[in-house]
């Protein structure tokens, strides 16, 4: 999330990005909405939506595994999987943002993410998570119950730095008929706290993220894991 100085109009942003973005042909235009739940004492509550208009653009790749958003207040770019490596998607998320940079001038960042989402297909006996992920807890084998599925989200700080981190595991039903179930690890890493825009503090700060996420991804999977997924 960067605040801009300026943001071109449509028409403006389009003939920006386009000499950029060859291999992004298909695009939709971004609108905001902000919704608002009001309660008075003896009344119904009341839902009010507010159409915030016309945001920006998003950007797909020819093969659909690529989307960028260039917002009035927010740049993303996300890549589905097959992921590649970690130096074709940094090296290609920081071209983007240059462009996005050089259109609207961003004046500070005030908030950088970086998030991957892990899927692992496995047999679907969750009475064996713990063999997957560590420190997970045991089943209530004392009321003689039977895990279904999970749902853990943990939230980190990083002491000294200013980062945190949301790590969510849980378990994907099949997405279809003889398909099996998948476990997810869901890392999230990101800073709150507002730099300068400057392309060199950003790369540090990705560089920083990345070394928590790996940390963190390889310090709750187990052996047995990795092996299996290498």
């Amino acid at each position: 999330r960067a605040r801009a100085t300026q943001f071109p109009d449509k028409d403006k942003l389009l003939t920006g990005l386009k000499p950029s973005l060859t291999n992004y042909p298909k695009h939709d235009d971004a609108h905001g909405y902000m919704g608002e739940l009001q309660f008075q004492a003896g009344k119904e509550p009341k839902v009010a939506a507010q159409d915030l208009g016309w945001q920006g653009m998003h950007f797909t790749s020819s093969d659909a595994k690529q989307i960028v958003k260039f917002q009035k207040d927010i740049f993303s770019f996300s890549r589905l999987a097959p992921y590649q490596d970690w130096e074709h998607f940094s090296s290609e998320a920081m071209r983007l943002w240059k462009v996005h940079a050089e259109l609207v001038m961003p004046s500070d960042v005030q908030r950088v993410g970086l998030r991957f989402i892990n899927r692992f297909s496995f047999d679907g006996e969750l009475s064996r998570v713990n063999q997957y992920f560590k420190a997970f807890p045991d089943e209530l084998k004392e009321l003689d119950f039977v895990l279904a599925g999970f749902l853990h989200h943990d939230i980190m700080t990083v002491p000294g730095y200013p980062y945190k981190v949301n790590v969510i595991r849980t378990v994907q039903p099949p997405q279809a008929q003889g398909s099996l179930p998948a476990l997810i690890l869901d890392i999230d890493v990101y800073i709150q706290e507002p730099f300068e825009a400057k392309t060199e503090i950003l790369e540090e700060r990705l560089k920083d993220m990345r070394w928590l996420k790996n940390k963190l991804f390889f310090d709750i999977i187990t052996d047995k894991l990795r092996k299996e997924h290498e």
